[in-house]
């Protein structure tokens, strides 16, 4: 006899312990979606570049590619409690950071050197952060309420983006930028506040804290050892096509960024910001309803997250598609929130399978070396989509040629899930 699955409103309702949990990651997501805007529009303002805010994206992908080894390490072999409260902390100090350059009055290439720098750090930090977050929520969830955990892990990055995206862009256009990166450091303190209260184990995943007598050098280098893990990822082929879904999405990267190029075509010039803000809220509505609605009529089993997963990748690459025949402002808004209801859909069910599928010594190292290889797809992709642009052409033929490529990419994930399916175990 199976045990019923637990809902989302149950899961918040009766968890106290994960519903403090869900509010810190809220909280925080909040403060990032608030400052990505004002971030985006302090370099293309700065420099007239899309390939400079291609940069920003990038500024932000590339530390979870190389800081995924040491992250997903340290996720299994210290008290992951402290790993994020610690990066809380080192994060809101580098929100402030970003005050710092206009205080010494820095300009051009210096200015904007300055800038990329600190998204570097604050999303190094939040490489470190990701993994131990995740690895932690099955030690705050019975098992059947795994899925409605993921669907409330992606609810919250959305309800971050929807308010932080909408009401930065409003501040981008009518208040003093710097204004963004104060409430930013205070969304980590409070999120550093909320963890402090998690019951989560003192002791590390891995071993246990026990070091069977090797010297420091011998455990620095264990830091980078993925070796348990791709033995896991060998035994079950099923872990390791899930770990491939947000490599693929990946490509989703760039239209993030060419979405950037649209927000006159919203608003007008006047408050292109603003546009641009609600294309992200658009997104962010997506992104909360997409998992929920694909797990409800796909099934929130193996095969119905898998199923949900190919599904994702078919409407992030036809809404995108619409998208590029520049249909209206509110097809277009309807268009994005499609295609990344899409978007979370492969992210929250291939969350969710890691979960249940990665043994708990490892399951850092998973997820760093999940967002490691999303990293790398996506930097790649934001950068030649801001390439592309600046060398010429439309954005709306870059957003075509990017949905052809989710098309692409889905069907290849698909042809390996198909084929882990059928594969023997060990």
């Amino acid at each position: 006899m199976t045990t019923p699955s637990i809902g989302v409103v149950q899961l918040l309702r009766v968890n106290r312990i994960y519903r403090r949990f869900w509010l810190a990651e809220l909280v925080s997501f909040m403060g990032d979606w608030f400052t990505f805007l004002a971030i985006a529009r302090l370099v293309h303002d700065a420099t007239g570049s899309s390939l400079a805010v291609g940069g920003v994206i990038v500024a932000q992908m590339a530390p979870s590619m190389l800081f995924s080894a040491p992250a997903g390490s340290l996720a299994d072999r210290l008290p992951r409690r402290t790993v994020m409260i610690t990066c809380d902390v080192l994060r809101m100090v580098g929100a402030l950071g970003f005050l710092v350059p206009r205080a010494l009055g820095m300009e051009g290439a210096g200015f904007t050197t300055a800038v990329l720098a600190l998204v570097g750090f604050q999303h190094a930090l939040t490489a470190f952060f990701r993994p131990a977050a995740s690895a932690s929520v099955p030690a705050l969830v019975p098992p059947q309420a795994l899925a409605a955990a993921g669907t409330l892990d992606g609810l919250s990055w959305s309800l971050g983006l929807v308010v932080g995206s909408a009401l930065g862009g409003l501040a981008a256009d009518h208040l003093d930028l710097w204004i963004c990166f104060t409430i930013d450091a205070a969304t980590f303190l409070i999120s550093a506040w909320l963890l402090a209260g998690l019951p989560l184990p003192r002791e590390a995943a891995a071993a246990r804290s026990s070091h069977d007598g090797r010297t420091w050098w011998a455990e620095a280098v264990s830091t980078f050892d993925f070796r348990e893990l791709f033995e896991e990822m060998r035994r079950s082929p099923l872990l390791t096509v899930s770990l491939l879904a947000k490599t693929a999405w990946g490509v989703g990267a760039a239209q993030l960024l060419l979405l950037n190029e649209f927000g006159e075509s919203i608003l007008g010039a006047a408050a292109a910001s603003t546009g641009f803000g609600l294309l992200y809220a658009a997104r962010g509505l997506g992104t909360a309803f997409g998992p929920m609605t694909a797990h409800r009529f796909l099934g929130q089993g193996s095969s119905g997250l898998l199923r949900s997963i190919a599904a994702g990748f078919a409407c992030a690459g036809a809404f995108y598609g619409i998208f590029a025949t520049d249909p209206g402002w509110w097809v277009s808004l309807f268009c994005v929130a499609a295609a990344h209801g899409g978007g979370s859909a492969i992210w929250i069910s291939a969350t969710v399978l890691v979960q249940r599928l990665a043994p708990d010594r490892v399951r850092g190292r998973a997820f760093a070396l999940e967002m490691s290889l999303h990293t790398l797809v996506g930097s790649a992709s934001a950068l030649t989509a801001g390439a592309l642009v600046d060398a010429g052409w439309r954005p709306n033929s870059a957003v075509a040629l990017f949905a052809v490529l989710t098309g692409v990419l889905g069907s290849a994930w698909c042809l390996l899930a198909w084929r882990a399916g059928t594969a023997p175990t060990h």
